[in-house]
Formats: C-alpha cells, structure tokens, sequence
C-alpha cells in the first residue's frame, strides 16, 4: 500500500508526496523520467483553467492516468516571454496614466478596488502593476532616495507586467495585490512599535557622490503616515530604505511567468521551471 506525507507548495496548498510502504513499488521507479522530455505548459486559459481549479495532489494518480498526462502534456507549447535582447520593452505614454487620481487616493485602504483600476488601466493585460508601482515608489520616497529616473523605472515595470501570464489567479493584478498588501502592511502606524526616524538628515548623512542616505536616515515612511504622537511606529520606519525597496520589488515580480501549474503538475511532469531550479 502506499503512505503518503502532506507536503506544501510554494503557494501554501497541500499535494500529496508518494512514499514507499512495505513491499510497495513506487511509480517513479516504473516512470523513467529524463530532462529530454518535452514537456511545457502554455500561457492561454484554456491549458490552465484546469490546473488552477484542481486540487494540487497531481500526483496521486494510477499508472495509467500518468502516462495520458504526460502523453498531453507533449503537446502543449511553452512561449517565450522575454523579449530579445534588440528589443526593449519601452512603457507606453503617458509614462503616468491620467485621470487615476479618484482611485490611487484609495491606496490607503485594505478594501482597495483593484478591479476597479484594472479596468481604467487597460484590462487585465494592461498596465496596473506599473501604474501602482510607481504611485507606491513616489509615497514612500524611495525615486528621491535612489535617484530613480522615472522613464527607466517605467520601461522596467512595464516590462516586468508584461511577463506575467493571461491566467485566471497568478497574473499582473495578483501581484499588484500582493505589492499593495506589503506596502500597507509596511507603512500603518502600529501602536507599541519603535521608531529609528528622525525629520531631516544633514550633508554628513548621505553619500555626497549619489545622494543616497545611509545609517540612521536611510528609514522611510509613507506620505499617508500622519501619526504623530508617541507608542506608534510603522514597519518601514525599522526596514532601511534599500531593503523596503527590494521588498517592494520582489513583490511586484513574485509570480513573473507562473505557468498557472501546481508544483505538484510541474514535479510530476518534469517541467523545465523543474529542471533548471
């Protein structure tokens, strides 16, 4: 008989992991797996519609039913997301989408409508994961602190949107939801937390050659902080800037090219996002 342990995926949901019971055979033994198997996923909804609505214990599955996957799986074509090297992705203009302002003045809410804006940003192929990046980066300081040029920044996000999938859960708005909820959760006054800010640095407190601040002023903390009075503190206040920046970041490109698979699917398949990890 089998036994099973419950594993995790990266995206927290439980697949079941095959172990050898006595006098079993396991099936990886009997399913020879090479890293010439042909086997990719594709970016259309109607190859990801099914895996993201299964549940991720893909491969607890008969002998059989895994070789009819991989056989299908054969089939499907992986397209290539990142341009060449001759061909930049370049932000459309205006850099800045206008009339954004009713919407981005919500930002400081939990309940944020984000499909809202999805919808005055183009659809769910457009361009909200730029457009919020960069109204987060202008609140916090962080184009100031870092001498960020606006059209460079614009041209990265762009691209990076331009990355994620036309898939149901793991798109451009998903992880401009994520990057909203880190930079919330990053620059609400907490009651009882410290504070490492002081108002104002002198010339001694940053590099004279970029500007860039360090030590003690390299903290920031977001125009919609108006707490003033003492036991609150915010997060972004203890995380110095370069790190809030990279944190800001990584969220927005968590999910950049997610096939809309488990990691389950993936595993079992011998998927190349598998082979090169």
């Amino acid at each position: 008989m089998y036994l099973y342990n419950p594993v995790f995926c990266s995206c927290g949901r439980p697949y079941i992991r095959l172990t050898h019971g006595e006098g079993s055979i396991d099936k990886a033994d009997r399913i020879p797996r090479t890293a010439e198997d042909q086997v990719v996923v594709s970016s259309d909804y109607d190859s990801t519609h099914e895996a993201n609505h299964s549940d991720s214990s893909d491969v607890a599955h008969t002998e059989e039913d895994t070789e009819e996957g991989k056989k299908a799986s054969q089939n499907v074509i992986l397209h290539s997301l990142i341009p060449p090297e001759d061909k930049p992705a370049v932000a459309p203009e205006p850099l800045v989408m206008e009339d954004l302002e009713p919407l981005m003045s919500q930002l400081n809410n939990w309940n944020f409508p984000i499909f809202t804006l999805m919808e005055k940003t183009n659809g769910k192929s457009g361009r909200i994961l730029s457009q919020v990046s960069y109204r987060l980066f202008e609140d916090t300081g962080l184009f100031e602190t870092f001498k960020i040029p606006v059209k460079e920044f614009m041209n990265y996000f762009h691209a990076l949107e331009s990355g994620y999938r036309d898939i149901p859960y793991h798109n451009r708005i998903h992880a401009t939801d994520v990057l909203h909820a880190v930079w919330y959760l990053t620059t609400q006054p907490v009651p009882g937390l410290p504070s490492l800010i002081n108002d104002h640095g002198s010339a001694s407190d940053s590099d004279s050659d970029s500007g860039i601040t360090h030590s003690h002023m390299g903290f920031l903390v977001s125009k919609t902080y108006t707490v003033s009075e003492d036991g609150y503190g915010c997060l972004s206040g203890l995380i110095p800037a370069l790190e809030l920046m990279a944190l800001y970041v990584a969220a927005a490109m968590h999910d950049y090219d997610h096939p809309g698979r488990t990691n389950a699917f993936l595993v079992a398949t011998s998927a190349p996002q598998v082979l090169c990890s």
